[in-house]
């Protein structure tokens, strides 16, 4: 089983975990808040997943600038494929987690005020792993440099 399966396999539980915990458990029936957040959870979970699996499995091209793989085909392949891939998934996270901020906000403005705490649990988790992404992509280098 591939690295991408592995991580994106995860990813879709911890989504799918993310959606019952909103939906079910805590009640609360935003749908736009909710998609946003769970966009911004996978975003953030699938790069983590990535970085966290490379490393410990020790894949050819996880790390370290791109010249410093020339000659590897499978190194290359990696290169070319989840460190690219995350680099433009990290870039429109910012998107995903800015309209996230908005949508969160309004939802606790003008929603129900019996549920206004249980509205932030979703985007404050969503926002923090999309964090702890950012940094562990930033202090691995995982970003595709030259």
């Amino acid at each position: 089983m591939s690295l991408t399966t592995i991580s994106t396999s995860l990813t879709a539980v911890i989504t799918i975990g993310g959606w019952v915990l909103d939906r079910n458990v805590l009640g609360c029936k935003t749908p736009l808040r909710a998609i946003l957040g769970l966009i911004t959870l996978a975003i953030g979970s699938w790069i983590w997943l990535t970085i966290v699996l490379a490393f410990a499995l020790k894949i050819p091209g996880a790390y370290g600038p791109v010249q410093y793989w020339v000659g590897d085909p499978e190194a290359y392949r990696f290169i070319s494929g989840p460190r690219i891939v995350a680099l433009f998934a990290i870039l429109g996270g910012l998107l995903s987690s800015a309209l996230l901020g908005l949508a969160t906000a309004a939802s606790v403005v003008r929603g129900p005020k019996g549920t206004r705490f249980k509205r932030i649990i979703l985007p404050t988790f969503a926002l923090a792993n999309y964090g702890l992404a950012w940094w562990l992509f930033i202090n691995c280098g995982f970003y595709p440099s030259a």
